[in-house]
């Protein structure tokens, strides 16, 4: 499955951080060369964005903060990063990391949302996939991705889906337009 290979945090933050350079290049140019009915190359203002185009703009990650989980018991949670498009946290508890909890804009991946056609379970109505013995993920509103990592032997796959749980998917949902 494509998402096991993507999921690597790097390798993740990487693909957002390319998709994010792609857009702000994209965005400082509104003009594109055409050439009209004459031959001659003329400059035309380009102001339709398509939907899942690479100049559709991702979220910002401090627009999912609100998303993460409340309630947090005897754990702690401390945001690591918020940038276009993704949004991670880390979970402790007695000061030892337990798990990572990522958020990310995939509206620019449909090979990675079509991944989760195949999905044989939900989670809030939204389809989920173990990626791996430390990785499940879920998919909400057909565009972002909840990723949660086990960090700590102790955090296995029930602790991943209690978690997952806890998201606030139906306003992250919301956040899709």
């Amino acid at each position: 499955m494509r998402i096991v290979q993507l999921l690597s945090t790097h390798k993740v933050i990487a693909i957002v951080m390319a998709i994010s350079l792609t857009r702000t290049v994209a965005c400082h140019s509104d003009k594109k060369e055409d050439v009209n009915d004459s031959g001659e190359i003329t400059m035309q203002k380009d102001t339709e964005i398509k939907r899942g185009s690479p100049e559709e703009a991702l979220h910002k990650g401090k627009e999912f903060a609100p998303c993460f989980p409340e309630f947090l018991g005897v754990y702690e949670m401390a945001f690591t990063e918020k940038k276009m498009g993704v949004a991670e946290a880390i979970l402790t508890k007695d000061s030892v990391e337990m798990a990572k909890f990522m958020v990310l804009d995939i509206a620019n991946d449909p090979d990675m949302i079509a991944d989760f056609q195949h999905a044989k379970k939900t989670i809030n109505e939204c389809p989920v996939l173990d990626t791996d013995d430390e990785r499940t993920v879920m998919l909400v509103g057909n565009r972002f991705m909840i990723e949660v990592q086990s960090l700590n032997k102790e955090f296995d796959l029930n602790h991943r889906n209690e978690w997952l749980r806890r998201f606030k998917s139906n306003r992250l949902a919301k956040l899709n337009y």
